[in-house]
């Protein structure tokens, strides 16, 4: 991180995050906010006070399908705000969007472990048949 401490960042954040240490996870967040100069840093900052860690994610979510041209990665990465946030429905159906618009983060599909809650459902090995690796 303190070589190109943009790239890896995010991967540290997902780090905390799955290690449970929610705290440290925002924490590296609000730097990435900050860094890109976000207009949302006041949000995100009550957001946690007040709802915690999953609030921010919900958050992130809602302003992510707001501006989904916009948002980094698209579908795929909208359907992984949506898997983090419980909502498998939403992140089935942006997962089929980001198939259908061949998005080349798609190939993450089978590895992406914000996508581990939604393996034990048929939609996920559909979609994975669907897609030529």
């Amino acid at each position: 991180m303190d070589l190109n401490e943009d790239y890896f960042s995010n991967w540290m954040q997902f780090a905390y995050e799955m290690k449970g240490d929610e705290a440290r996870a925002f924490e590296i967040f609000m730097k990435n906010q900050k860094r890109k100069n976000s207009n949302h840093l006041k949000v995100y900052q009550k957001t946690y006070e007040i709802a915690g860690w999953q609030g921010v994610r919900r958050k992130i979510l809602e302003f992510a399908k707001l501006d989904e041209q916009e948002f980094s990665g698209g579908a795929f990465n909208i359907a992984k705000e949506c898997a983090w946030s419980g909502e498998k429905n939403q992140a089935f159906e942006y997962l089929n969007k980001a198939v259908e618009n061949r998005k080349w983060l798609i190939y993450n599909l089978d590895v992406e472990p914000a996508f581990d809650s939604l393996r034990d459902d048929p939609r996920f090995d559909k979609l994975l048949m669907n897609i030529s690796f």
